[in-house]
């Protein structure tokens, strides 16, 4: 069975179009959050003592494992592109 031909870029970029229609018009519909509903949700809303606390909970593993992951990443990535 032959798939049809079918212009999958044009139809990726009315779903976009339409995605960010639905995304605004609910956005313009709803009433802002509270500071306190977002509070210490994201890393801007925290506070400088909140901030020092989380860096402090980081040990060497924590950054060894991310090293380690982000280098696989890059090592897969190279040996993939040529």
């Amino acid at each position: 069975m032959k798939l049809p031909d079918f212009p999958w870029l044009g139809a990726l970029i009315v779903s976009l179009v339409i995605n960010v229609i639905v995304v605004v018009g609910v956005l313009s519909m709803t009433e802002p959050p509270l500071s306190s509903q977002i509070e210490n949700l994201t890393y801007s809303t925290t506070t400088d003592t909140q901030r020092k606390e989380n860096r402090g909970s980081w040990n060497k593993w924590d950054v060894i494992a991310t090293a380690s992951v982000f280098g696989l990443a890059l090592a897969m990535y190279l040996y993939f592109s040529f």
